[in-house]
Order: structure tokens, then sequence, then C-alpha cells
């Protein structure tokens, strides 16, 4: 290893260590339609034979992958590689090209030659005189996004995917959330994926092929312009046929998890959803995503009956269980449903009310209700940003603790007589007008949980919802009652003091508010590194007022999706 002086690689490969009956082939060169090669270590049983193979590529530089799938390498998301070698697979594990190993062409993530490689390298991989010609595809977050993408090309080999943790549409599922920019995520891994390449195998040289900073598309590209739509499995997936387990985390609820559940309800062939706990708090569910997908027994339970099914001919019942298990919050269980979202469901209005609630400190304490607001309750108006903000609208006590309640404005129901469970779509509808010409609505849906005796109250994050005032355009043909479809191309300004309807996506969840809890609401123009972790978003040039209107003229609410007692 270098001395990082001089353009030297500071650390060297990390390879995986060797594990009986595994034989690794290094550095296998894959020849693609243009001429180029990507390479990849081809991981196979001792034993001569055919084999199935598995697929995983990314920009993640394969020589990287002994590194343990540890937090501080979230990047680490192959799952166990030998172990599904022992199961009678080859694991193919590849660089995108322009990256790691792969040292032909560029990487423009997601570009069209990167999807086309896909199609390539499955069918290159399928020829082998180790493979029996059955291809399937694995690994979470890019190595998922790689499976979407490449089950919209539907190569003849590929035989099935199981994208686990990833995104279908990459300017709405994280690049920005209702036109604004993240700014946590994007800005950690792009330079992350360039830092990597700049001082890790196989040396600072490779870093020059990354064509595509992350960072400067989004500056570059701040609609949804065909940048975003020719990388976006959404526009073109409905077609496709290929057997799909789709897995997701409610803990990405900003980032994978609009993805997995609307990826699962585009598809049109064989399939099977599955959404997996969040790890608490919600800003951990990175963690909690990347520890299951590297476990073993994760696997196999739920993922190698899936490969063995599709690819071995097994018959493991995998296809005659339920087609949706989701995770339900609040009473801790997973529920089968017959489809995504489940049938059942009644949507039922929540209003905003004028308050006090009584139920937290916050700008204005006001109440949620299913009876609608009456004449004369006016609105309610707060200005921004506030001097008590402290890393967004979170306020920090004098003993250091944060409150991320009292500087926004919230809405919360009285104590629930009864369980209330929720599965599916959110929408809010808002009313509302700013002294601005344009400005940010921030929506967060909370479980708060009573306070007992001798125990602290820890209120729970839901789900969370944006939207960017000049991209309120709706795409109604693309729009459904809980999932509002921007279409996020013409940003207009609003005329300020103008009342306008706002139609907001709340992303989607699966939870029971038990008795006596309460439904609580957040608002308010921004976010916090704080409360968001990573899915925080950038705060920018913001100085103004706007009032949220709650009459019988504007009646704001939130639509929830009820299960039926």
């Amino acid at each position: 290893m270098g001395d990082g002086i001089g353009g030297a690689t500071l650390w060297g490969p990390h390879h995986r260590s060797p594990v009986d009956g595994v034989v690794v082939d290094r550095n296998v060169a894959m020849r693609m339609r243009d001429g180029i090669s990507i390479r990849a270590d081809v991981y196979r049983p001792e034993e001569p034979g055919r084999y199935p193979a598995l697929y995983a590529v990314s920009p993640y530089q394969k020589d990287l992958a002994g590194l343990p799938a540890y937090p501080a390498f979230l990047w680490r998301e192959t799952g166990p590689i030998e172990w599904y070698v022992r199961q009678g697979y080859v694991y193919v594990l590849a660089d995108a090209r322009g990256t790691g190993a792969s040292d032909q062409g560029v990487w423009e993530y997601f570009g069209p030659e990167e999807q086309t490689d896909l199609y390539d390298a499955i069918e290159w991989i399928a020829d082998q005189d180790w493979c029996t010609g059955k291809v399937g595809m694995i690994g979470q977050s890019y190595f998922g996004m790689a499976q979407w993408s490449a089950a919209v090309q539907a190569p003849p080999s590929l035989t099935c995917i199981a994208p686990y943790d990833a995104k279908i549409d990459h300017y709405r599922g994280g690049q920005f959330h209702g036109g604004i920019p993240a700014f946590g995520l994007p800005i950690i891994w792009s330079f992350g994926v360039r830092y990597n390449h700049l001082n890790g195998p196989p040396g600072p040289e490779s870093a020059a092929r990354l064509k595509t900073d992350l960072v400067q598309a989004m500056l570059a590209h701040p609609t949804d312009d065909e940048f975003w739509r020719i990388r976006s499995p959404y526009w073109r997936l409905s077609g496709s046929t290929i057997p799909t387990f789709s897995i997701g985390s409610w803990g990405k609820n900003a980032l994978h998890l609009r993805g997995n559940l609307m990826g699962y309800e585009l598809t049109s062939g064989p399939k099977k959803l599955l959404v997996e706990e969040a790890g608490q708090p919600v800003r951990l569910g990175a963690v909690r995503a990347q520890q299951d997908f590297e476990r073993p027994e994760f696997h196999e339970k739920v993922l190698l009956p899936w490969y063995d099914y599709w690819l071995k001919g097994l018959d493991t019942g995998v296809m005659d269980g339920a087609t949706v298990t989701t995770f339900v919050s609040g009473i801790d269980e997973y529920v089968e449903w017959r489809e995504w979202p489940p049938e059942e469901i009644e949507y039922s209005n929540l209003y905003l009310r004028r308050g006090p609630s009584g139920a937290v400190v916050s700008l204005n304490d006001g109440s949620l209700s299913q009876e609608p607001p009456r004449d004369g309750e006016g609105g309610t108006t707060y200005s921004y940003p506030r001097q008590e903000w402290h890393l967004g609208p979170v306020e920090f006590k004098p003993d250091g603790s944060s409150d991320p309640t009292s500087q926004v404005l919230t809405w919360t129901t009285e104590p629930l007589e009864q369980d209330v469970m929720i599965a599916g779509p959110i929408a809010m509808v808002l009313y509302a007008s700013s002294d601005q010409p344009d400005t940010d609505f921030f929506v967060k849906l909370w479980d708060q949980v009573p306070s007992g005796a001798g125990q602290n109250r820890r209120d729970v994050l839901l789900a969370r919802g944006w939207l960017r005032a000049s991209h309120r355009d709706l795409d109604e043909s693309r729009s459904t009652i809980g999932r509002p479809f921007h279409p996020h191309r013409d940003p207009r300004p609003i005329e300020p003091g103008k009342v306008y309807r706002f139609d907001i996506e709340v992303w989607p969840i699966a939870h029971v508010f038990m008795t006596g809890h309460r439904i609580r609401l957040h608002l308010t123009n921004g976010d916090s590194s704080v409360t968001d972790g990573n899915y925080s978003h950038f705060y920018g040039i913001k100085f103004g007022s706007d009032t949220i209107l709650h009459d019988a003229d504007h009646p704001s609410h939130v639509l929830l999706p009820i299960i039926p007692r």
C-alpha cells in the first residue's frame, strides 16, 4: 500500500477470506456489445459442473467485498456470497463499467451503456460452461436498482430478480422529494464513491473514469428531465414479466421504499412483495436493512426458496403462500395481504382544526379531527426560519437534548378510543398561501405514545411527504386517491397571498395506532439531520411567512388508508 503522497493508493484490496469448497476466478473479462470489457470475480463451487448463476453489479469496487458489512461500510450490500455458492450457485460479482477493476469506458450512473451492459453480462454468464443457462440477480440498493433496469430489458436468460431495498424512480425516490433537493444522502454517497476510487483499489487513476458526479447532476437537472427519466425503470417497468420478489424496508421511508412498492405494483409477471420492519429510531433504517441482508438466516428463510424455485426448479412452496407480506408496526407483527395496496382500504379524512389539542408543545398545537372545520376557523400562520432552529426546525434544550416538535406546526387527534390500523399510500390535501413566490411543505406522520408513570414517552415517526409549491402540477393519469403524482417538469411560481390547493404524496406505512395513542401531523418548510439523518434536505434561501388554511371553504386534511376492523 502507498502512503497517499503523490497520488499513491492509500488502501489496497480487501478480498474475501477463502472458504472451503469455493473457487474464485478474479478479474474475469465480460465483453460488452460496444467492445469494452467489464470485470467480475466469479465465485463458484469447487465441484465441476453446471450451476445457476446469481449476478450482482455496482460501482462499489468488488475488490473491497471483503470488508465487513458494518454501518461504516453501508455500501457493502452483496449478501453472503460464499453461502450461496455452498447452496449450489455461481455468484458473479462485477464492477460496473468505468468503476473498480472495470477499467474500460466511463461510469455515468445508470447511463444507457451501463443499462445495456446488464443485458450483455447476463447473456455472457448464461453462455459459460459452468452455468446452466439460468441467471438470477441479487443485491441491495444499487445492486437492486440494477435488477429493475435489467428486468426492463428482459434478457432471455434472466430468469428472476429479487431487488432488495431498491428505488425505481431516481428523481422522486432519492435525489428530489416533491421537487426539493435532498442534501445528506446524495452528497455523502457521491463523495464516498469517488473518494473510495481515489484512495482504494485499483488506484487514483480509476477516479478519472467516474463521469457522473451526482451532486453536479442534481444542480444541472433540478426537474425530472430526460437525464433522470432514462435512468428510471419506473417509466418502462409495467411491461416486465420477469418473476420478481420485491423486498423493502419501512425504515427507508425517504429512499428505496417507494420503489419496492411501486415496482411490485407495476410488474406483470409472477411476483411477491415483502416489507420488513424498520430500525428504530427511523434514521437507523439503513443500518437495519443492511444487517438483515447480510445474515444467512434471512436468505435461507426468504430468498433461497425463491431462487431454488425459479433457478433450480425445486418445489419450495415459495409461490404457494401470501403474495404480499408486510411488517405492521404498533402491533409488531407480519401481516399477509392478497395485494398491495390492500384491497380492504377505506380512505378516511382527518381534518386540520383550530386547537389547542393539549397534546404537545408546538407553534400552534392544532387539533386533528374526523369532523370538517367550520366557518370562521381561519388559518395558521408561521414565519421562517426561526431563531430557535438549530440544524433545521429542531430546538435544543439547555441539557443538550433536542425537541423536534416545539418549533413546528402540529395537529393532533384526541386519544384514540379504539385501535386504528392503516396500510397503504397516504396523501395530504393542503390549502395554503405564502408571501413568497415559492415555498416548501414537509409533512410528517407520527404516533404519539401516551406517557406512563415512570416512563419516558417515545413518539414514533412513521411517514414523510414533501412538496415544493412551484411543483404543484398534477399528472392526473398517474395519480390515485392516496398517491398524487407530480410531473416535476415545468415549475411555476405561486402568486404571493393567493390560496392554492396542494396535493402532497406521503409515503406509505403499515401501522396500528393503539387505543389511547394519538395521531399527530407535523408541518414545516424544512427538516433536520437530527431527526432525519441522511435523508434531510438542503434548506436554501427561504425567508418569509406561510398560512395554512383550515376552514369550511379550505378543509385541509390528510387521507389515511384505514383497514376496517
